[in-house]
């Protein structure tokens, strides 16, 4: 397998196994995670990158003052031949803040390393983010409503990219029926673009997809997702090839 899907693995094994530190010192922590998938569909673009199977891998490092380092790949399984993304590597630097009354806020600034990988900047994308959000609590179940808005450009041409509005509701359950070790958790989305053409959107398109799982605890540092499910679905415009789609994933989160 090629080295970039090991490379976020790599590097958070050696965070795992770094030695801790006095208390008032920084101490890295974050989580390592590696996930299979039935297919890549891409949220940001509402397009299926890669029909097939595939592996993907993610590091986030948490850094002090609310900053924060994420690393994520994807590497296809099979049909990489016909593949439009059979490989991905994307590195991001944000930072966020999170008050008492449940309110936070964050922005990240992303570059995507699109296929083929050893060809930097001739395909590769530029993201700026920014979001805020708030979380309600109520028993076992928390909703989490957050605005988020994307602008998104090729590299070699930032100024004629496309922005990305993203408004979304997240929702938890813990302990459903009883189930100690067990939480359910899904966040549905309305995602408009206004035609990147750095992904062939040549219209405007506004899209479902609704995101679930059963995420099932380990112990304080390990969790399973089994399994987890993706659905976009077409609501108007969007005629550039794009449509509704779904996928079928299953993976292991270590904190550390």
């Amino acid at each position: 397998m090629k080295t970039n899907v090991s490379f976020a693995i790599l590097i958070g094994l050696m965070l795992i196994e770094l030695p801790s530190k006095a208390d008032d010192e920084w101490k890295p922590s974050g989580y390592l995670s590696v996930s299979l998938q039935e297919r890549y569909i891409a949220a940001r673009i509402s397009r299926t990158l890669h029909d097939g199977w595939s592996l993907w891998s993610e590091l986030n490092v948490d850094l002090p003052k609310g900053f924060y380092i994420n690393i994520w790949d994807h590497y296809g399984l099979d049909g990489r031949a016909a593949s439009n993304q059979p490989d991905e590597l994307d590195f991001n630097l944000g930072w966020k803040k999170k008050w008492d009354n449940g309110v936070d806020i964050g922005c990240a600034t992303s570059y995507f390393n699109n296929s083929p990988l050893d060809m930097w900047y001739t395909g590769d994308v530029l993201i700026e983010s920014v979001w805020v959000s708030k979380t309600y609590r109520f028993g076992n179940h928390s909703l989490r409503p957050q605005a988020r808005l994307d602008w998104i450009a090729k590299v070699k041409d930032f100024g004629r990219g496309a922005y990305i509005a993203m408004p979304n509701i997240g929702h938890a359950w813990q302990k459903p029926f009883g189930l100690t070790k067990l939480t359910f958790a899904e966040q549905a989305f309305i995602i408009h673009d206004d035609g990147f053409d750095g992904a062939r959107n040549d219209s405007e398109g506004i899209f479902f997809r609704w995101n679930a799982s059963l995420n099932w605890s380990l112990n304080k540092k390990v969790t399973i997702m089994l399994p987890g499910f993706s659905h976009q679905h077409l609501l108007c415009g969007g005629n550039d090839g794009r449509g509704s789609a779904s996928g079928w994933s299953t993976a292991i989160s270590f904190k550390f």
